[in-house]
This record gives structure tokens, C-alpha cells and sequence, in this order.
């Protein structure tokens, strides 16, 4: 009884002191303990109780970690009178160790401060207890994020094991890329008239022709064919397949005419559907229709007229599209992108309008960005926030059409190298202003200009790859956090040969090169492209220096897998690797599902796992798990399958992996001796889950097995959220 009572008069000096605490806005909140596990405290806002607040983590000033107060505390609970998710905690084991935690390990001696900050404000959340050694605390860190690996191992690692892809790197989660996205793929009575009853985009694509060997001409789409923007199947698909890769969002292109819309109907049924539910911004296409594709003013179709009424019109049209819950913001403010800023005689001025009135109609900011396309400014010259990369504009190429063989002799426009664009792109200079890096998949608009259009020649998925991740470094090195996109030219471009959506030619490759760059998980074939891009040695010592690079990034993949096993150990096992999907696999949705067996969850990455575990494990990272299950009647050897299933505590939505191998373990064996030895000697799992396609949301782990004609599912005892 006094150890109990000693532990709640504890809880109750704590909560005493989180409360004394508290700030002039009702938040109030401290760190309960640290300990060789981790840290926890609670957080309560008493205004807004549900309300979510970052929580930094610093150690010396230096940020270690973010979490957010989610976990129902009952103690809080009962002092207020409702119920409180306020509780927080970080594990030292789901640190990501950046450079300045690592040097700050590395101190011989340092002076001892960690406190919580919420994020964007100055209140403090103290330490309540009495605080650790600052040694004990290091010691703490290193002994969960860093492996101890012997010389031997070392060597080990490298002579026995086979190649693989490095882990991505998690940083990169922090850069979002935005695709340009052309509503022009279904009829309006505009382009009846003036092209022909029927005109899309597709019209010119479908009739484009090749006019040098090597020239991909007529696109052809692939997974979503010619597809029609009116449909709103296609328009899920395309946000599903853009999900899938990478994309955080599209940037549709808004054609606004004083007060005339056109082609905005798949953007408009969106905004009053709701769906899909993915995230988008507005770029206004602000220069004038002509019959000549380019913008300019000879054939006017439709007239774009710029003074302060029109601005002012303009403005109040978008505001319910920038409130839409799903629209793209920047550190909260929506992003507006203008296309051609130097139409506006008085830009500054119009900033000064438009962000007036936003605030007025409870927008209190919105970020306003300026496309570097024809005659662009610098943005602090103009009032506005940022510029945004717009390539082909501002590219530097030489003109190769003079020197290409057997070209058509009546081809009067231009042909670039792209591989030298993505060269000079690597190595140019950042502004001294924000500036959100932008690339283009190719470019080829001799569907739309014929004879007269411009080509990119060696445009590939390889080296767009290349000026992708070069776009995302750039990104996370000039931007601070909560500006880091990048845009990509485009999502459908096809009458202009810049898309992401898969094609005849390249399949998915685009896609999928768009996620690598991403996540900066490229092979050690397009890094060494990469370093060779960016460098200014001589041919001697640049050839060197790649043989040796790459001699260490294929030792470095060798070993990634033995290095891995020993920090987990499982040096002794062979551990499948497996991946996630949201699509039911046809053999369980055939069988009868039955449930029954024994199970156990043994350990999510270092946690040991009892009946009432909550765990909290970080996505876009392997997820270790090692579990035993007996289910009577199913008989199971080395190579049967089985699945790991994630259901969502709340949906109920189902994600599926596939188990290809099985571990022995005499344990069970003798603890189940009434099972015969084919139900139970292969029962135990052990793999690397890759967790990284699945939702952020609290979900309940199992497996499936199968029999001759059933299916048996068991459900593991705890709940995991996936933050």
C-alpha cells in the first residue's frame, strides 16, 4: 500500500507542477520521467481540449524529436472532469539520428537541458522529476540508435552477404512533391468552336508525328487511357495512382477571365464532392488565349485584362477554393501560384489587395508564389512570398536540331539536350529568396506546334530521376520546414511530352523514379550519375574518384542487410522482408474465414509486447516483428505462406503482406505437445515489415493461414499506432 500511495502523491506533485506551469493561454503540461526507455509527459489545453499540438523535443538546443499529446491520461481526466488525451511519450529507439544529435553524443562533456517546446511558441514544459546524469542520458541514446558492430563483423559483412538496396532515407519524407495538372482533357463549347466539335488535348496528341529518328511521337497512354476528366473514376484513379508514388498533390491550372471560367469543371466537382480526397492548389494560367498555343497576342481567343476591379473579382472567386479542407498550404497559408506575375501593372499593390481581403473573409494569410516563366521578377520586388521553378523556362541548352541526322528538312523548331539541363540545374546557384526547385519530365510539344515545336532529346526516367533528388536536396537544404516542396512539370502534359501518368514506352518507370528521388532510395547506379553531374574535377580524377565510390556504395549495400540483423539481434535468423498492400490477395478472399489458435507477439522492433500494449511506431520504416502462432489443423513447413493483416481499429480497413518463409521453434513444440508436430515445429515469424504505404491511424496486427479450402485469421493482443 505505501509503494502505491507513494506513486500517487507522485502523480499528483507532477500534475501540481505541469498546472503551476501553465502559460497565460491555458495550455499547461510536463515531462513526468526519462528514463533509459524514453521520455513521457502530458500536455493539456484546457480552451481547446481537442486540439493537437506539436511537441519539440530538445536536448542542449538541439532538436531531437517532435510527438503530439494522444494518449488518454486518466489522472488528467479526473482533475478536469472529461477525458483527456494528453499523454505523450518518445522512445529513444524511434529517434532518426540527425548530424547534430550525433556530434552532440560525441561531446566529452556537455552541460545537461531538455525540455519540450510546442511547436511555433515559447512555452516551456520543465522536467517535474529529478533530472538524469547528462552521461546516464547519452548513454541512454547510444545504447538504443547506435549498433555496436566488431572490426570482424565488419569484414564479415562485406565478404559474405549479397547486395541490396540501402533503406530510404527518411529525411527525404520531409520534402512534397506537387505535380502540374491540365484540365484540358474533356470538351467545352470554347474548343468546339474554335478547334472543332470535340476537341481535348487528346485531339493533338493522337495526331502528333515523329520528325527525327528516335522522336517518341504519337504518345500513348497506358493504365488510364485517353481518358475524360468529366468522369470522376478517372479523376480517383489518378489521385490513387499519383498517392501510390509519391505525389502530395496536384496544382490544377485555373483559366479565369474577368469573372469567365473555362475548363474548370473537373476542378469545380471535386470542390463540391469532396472527392478525391487528396491535396491541391490553384496555379492562375493569367495571360491571354491565342490560336498560336504560346500565349502571345496575335489571334486573341479570349482576352486577359488586368487592373485593380479584375484583381479584386479574381480574388473573391478563389477564396472558397483556398479554404477547401484539402488545399495545399504553406506553414498554414494557402498557396496561390500566378502564372505570368509581370501581366499585372501594379503587382505589389495587388498583393496588398488580395491579402487584405482574404483576411477579411477569415483567411488570415495566404502565400502567394510567382511561376518563373515568361518575363518573371523576383518575388520580393512584386510583394509576393516565393518564386517556383518552371521548366523549360529559364533552362540554358544549345540547339542540336542543326546536328541531328535525317531530320525532317521542313523542321523549323529546336531540339535540346536534356541530359545537359539536368547538368547545369545540379550546379546553379540558389536565390536569396524562397525559390520551390521545380523539374520537368521531358518536354516535346511538336504535338501541339507541329513542325515548329521544341524537343528534349535523352530525356529518361534515370535522368529524371537525377534532377529530381538534386531538387529535393535543394529543397531541404534552402527551405525551412513546412516549405519544402518541389513541383514537377506535369502530371498530363501529353501534347507537350511532360507527364508522370504511365505511357506505352515507359510504363510506370516515371512513377516510379519520382518515389526513389523522393525517399533517396536510388541505386548506387543513378547516385554515382548523380555525383557525376555535380562535379567540377578533372576527367582523371573524376574517373577515380567514381571507381572508388562505387566500389563503397556496393560494399555498402552488401553489408546494409548483416549490419541491420545485428542491431536487431537476429543474426542467427533469416528474416523476410515484406511489403504491404491495401488489395485483398484472391486466395483469402476465396477461402472461408475461420478463426481459433495460439498466438503470441513477441517484439515490435525493440518493444517487448504484453496484453496491454499501445505502441507507437514510426512509418516510412521497416518495422520489425517477430511472433509465433499455432492454429490446430493447419500444417505448416519452411516455405507455407501465410499474411500479416493490419486493420484499422476504426475503418476497419484491411492491409495485407505475404509471409514467404517460417522459423522452427521447439519452444512451442513442447509447450503444445497435445498439436502434432506439422501444426506446430515451423510456427514461428520472424520479418522486416515495410510499414510505409499504410495510413497514420491505430490498427490491430494478425495473421491469416491457410488449410486445403479455409482460411484461419488470429488477431495479436495490443494495439499499434502507426504515426
Amino acid at each position: 500500500m505505501s509503494t502505491l500511495k507513494s506513486k500517487l502523491e507522485k502523480r499528483a506533485q507532477l500534475l501540481n507542477a505541469g498546472i503551476q506551469q501553465g502559460d497565460k493561454t491555458g495550455k499547461f503540461g510536463c515531462i513526468d520521467m526519462i528514463d533509459s526507455s524514453g521520455i513521457s509527459g502530458w500536455l493539456l489545453d484546457l480552451d481547446e481540449v481537442n486540439e493537437i499540438t506539436a511537441i519539440e523535443i530538445y536536448i542542449d538546443q538541439i532538436l531531437l524529436a517532435t510527438t503530439y499529446p494522444v494518449h488518454l491520461r486518466p489522472d488528467l481526466s479526473e482533475r478536469i472532469g472529461r477525458p483527456a488525451n494528453a499523454g505523450f511519450r518518445i522512445d529513444w529507439t524511434s529517434i532518426a539520428v540527425s548530424d547534430e544529435v550525433q556530434i552532440w553524443l560525441k561531446k566529452p562533456s556537455f552541460k545537461f537541458g531538455i525540455f519540450a517546446r510546442l511547436k511555433g511558441r515559447e512555452i516551456l514544459l520543465a522536467y517535474a522529476g529529478v533530472p538524469p546524469a547528462a552521461a546516464e542520458l547519452a548513454q541512454w541514446i547510444k545504447n538504443a540508435i547506435i549498433p555496436v558492430v566488431t572490426p570482424r563483423q565488419k569484414q564479415e559483412a562485406v565478404a559474405a552477404f549479397p547486395t541490396i538496396l540501402a533503406a530510404p532515407d527518411e529525411s527525404a519524407d520531409l520534402v512534397k512533391a506537387i505535380a502540374f495538372y491540365l484540365p484540358q482533357f474533356h470538351p467545352v463549347p470554347e474548343n468546339d468552336e474554335w478547334w472543332g466539335t470535340g476537341f481535348t488535348e487528346w485531339t493533338n496528341v493522337t495526331q502528333a508525328k515523329p520528325s527525327f529518328p528516335g522522336h517518341d511521337q504519337p504518345r500513348v497512354p497506358a493504365d488510364l487511357g485517353y481518358y475524360d476528366l468529366r468522369l470522376p473514376e478517372v479523376r480517383a484513379q489518378q489521385a490513387k495512382l499519383a498517392s501510390e508514388y509519391g505525389i502530395h498533390g496536384f496544382c490544377y491550372y485555373y483559366y479565369w477571365f474577368g469573372g469567365r471560367r473555362i475548363l474548370e469543371r473537373p476542378l469545380a466537382e471535386v470542390l463540391d464532392s469532396g472527392k478525391p480526397d487528396f491535396p491541391f492548389c490553384i496555379c492562375w494560367a493569367n495571360e491571354s488565349w491565342s490560336r498560336r498555343w504560346d500565349g502571345s497576342e496575335q489571334e486573341v481567343l479570349l482576352q486577359q485584362v488586368h487592373n485593380f476591379a479584375n484583381d479584386i473579382r479574381f480574388i473573391n472567386d478563389v477564396i472558397p477554393v483556398l479554404k477547401d479542407p484539402r488545399y495545399i498550404r504553406v506553414n498554414g497559408a494557402p498557396l496561390l501560384l500566378i502564372y505570368r506575375t509581370e501581366l499585372f501593372p501594379h503587382a505589389e499593390r495587388t498583393a496588398e489587395i488580395w491579402r487584405n481581403i482574404c483576411k477579411e473573409n477569415g483567411i488570415e494569410k495566404i502565400h502567394l508564389c510567382a511561376v518563373e516563366s515568361f518575363g518573371f521578377n523576383s518575388p520580393m520586388s512584386i510583394g509576393f512570398d516565393s518564386s517556383v521553378q518552371f521548366p523549360p523556362h529559364g533552362v540554358v541548352a544549345q540547339n542540336v536540331a542543326d546536328s541531328t541526322p535525317d531530320i525532317n528538312p521542313e523542321f523549323s523548331g529546336n531540339i535540346y539536350n536534356y541530359e545537359e539541363v539536368v547538368v547545369r540545374e545540379l550546379n546553379s546557384e540558389a536565390p536569396p529568396y524562397t525559390r520551390f526547385p521545380g523539374v520537368m519530365c521531358g518536354w516535346d510539344n511538336t504535338a501541339r506546334r507541329k513542325l515548329k515545336g521544341n524537343s528534349f532529346i535523352k530525356a529518361t526516367p534515370q535522368m529524371y530521376e537525377i534532377w529530381l533528388r538534386g531538387a529535393a536536396e535543394r529543397a531541404r537544404q534552402n527551405l525551412n520546414p513546412g516549405e519544402r516542396f518541389v513541383f514537377i512539370n506535369a502530371w498530363n502534359e501529353w501534347a507537350e511530352g511532360t507527364y508522370l501518368e504511365p505511357d506505352k514506352t515507359n510504363g510506370h518507370a516515371y512513377l516510379e523514379a519520382t518515389r526513389r528521388a523522393l525517399k533517396g532510395a536510388s541505386s548506387w547506379k543513378e547516385l554515382i550519375q548523380y555525383a557525376k553531374s555535380k562535379t567540377h574535377l578533372t576527367a582523371v580524377e573524376q574517373k577515380d574518384l567514381l571507381a572508388e565510390l562505387e566500389q563503397a556504395l556496393v560494399a555498402q549495400e552488401r553489408s546494409m542487410e548483416f549490419l541491420t540483423k545485428i542491431h536487431r539481434n537476429t543474426l542467427s535468423d533469416s528474416c523476410t522482408k515484406v511489403a504491404m498492400s491495401d488489395r485483398m490477395p484472391l486466395q483469402i478472399g476465396a477461402a472461408i474465414h475461420q478463426s481459433g489458435g495460439e498466438s503470441t507477439l513477441e517484439r515490435v522492433n525493440t518493444y517487448s509486447i504484453s496484453r496491454d500494449s499501445i505502441i507507437s511506431v514510426p512509418r516510412h520504416r521497416w518495422m520489425y516483428v517477430s511472433a509465433w502462432v499455432v492454429m490446430p489443423a493447419v500444417f505448416v513447413t519452411a516455405q507455407t505462406p501465410a499474411y500479416f493483416v493490419f486493420e484499422n481499429i476504426k475503418t476497419r480497413e484491411r492491409y495485407y503482406g505475404l509471409i514467404s518463409s517460417r522459423k522452427e521453434r521447439p519452444d512451442v513444440c513442447s509447450a503444445y505437445p497435445q498439436y502434432s508436430d506439422g501444426e506446430v515445429r515451423y510456427s514461428g515469424i520472424n520479418c522486416y515489415i515495410d510499414i510505409s504505404n499504410i495510413q497514420a491511424d491505430q490498427y490491430r496486427m494478425g495473421l491469416i493461414q491457410f488449410n486445403e479450402t479455409d482460411s484461419f485469421i488470429k488477431f495479436f493482443e495490443g494495439l499499434y499506432d502507426l504515426t
